[in-house]
């Protein structure tokens, strides 16, 4: 765990799938066999790392969950299975920031304690935003249509388009490992019959 000025990291290891092994489940259509994989190992690390977290650094703070791509997977397994069981730190989460892989409506479904993100000031929800190229050369394996999307520069739950100077920008990691500020980095629109944002 590191100390920062806005707040304390916690960022454990945990074990991840290998990536061309779910890439292959994905393209021959055996999704949920993949995605079953994430509820092993991966889940059973980043939840007991999380417990850790909680008991031993936390000291009953708001805290919030950011992750990416598989990443985002697992952690919305902890989500829905670890903070369901304990609702005394669901109500400290501000937002799970899960990035990179869109939480489908079924998972809403499946777990009604857990809500996603429709306005800028939304407590206790989940930010799901899965970035895309306008233009794709074949499918994508991982989009699919989705309502449950929010655009995260200008925090609209449509498909309207925010331009990269309404965003804050980003940090560009140069070669040497140094880093970059980069402001109006990235633009944004949501398209709902990808379940992606372009």
């Amino acid at each position: 765990m590191s100390q920062g000025t806005a707040g304390n990291i916690y960022a454990p290891v945990y074990r991840q799938l290998d990536a061309s092994f779910v890439v292959s489940y994905v393209e021959t259509q055996q999704l949920p066999d993949a995605l079953g994989y994430f509820g092993g190992v991966p889940l059973t690390d980043a939840m007991a790392a999380f417990d850790y977290s909680i008991e031993h650094y936390n000291n009953g703070k708001p805290f919030m969950l950011a992750d990416h791509s598989q990443g985002s997977i697992v952690m919305a397994g902890l989500i829905a299975l670890y903070l369901r069981d304990k609702p005394e730190v669901y109500e400290r989460m501000i937002a799970a920031y899960l990035i990179g892989m869109p939480i489908p409506e079924t998972v809403y479904e499946l777990f009604p304690h857990m809500k996603p993100a429709l306005n800028a000031d939304d407590l206790g929800v989940i930010i799901s935003y899965n970035t895309n190229s306008p233009v794709i050369d074949g499918t994508d394996p991982f989009a699919y249509p989705s309502n449950v999307l929010i655009n995260p520069i200008s925090w609209v739950t449509d498909g309207s388009y925010a331009p990269k100077e309404a965003s804050k920008g980003g940090i560009i990691v140069n070669d040497d490992g140094t880093f970059v500020d980069a402001p109006a980095l990235a633009d944004a629109k949501i398209d709902r019959s990808t379940g992606t944002g372009l």
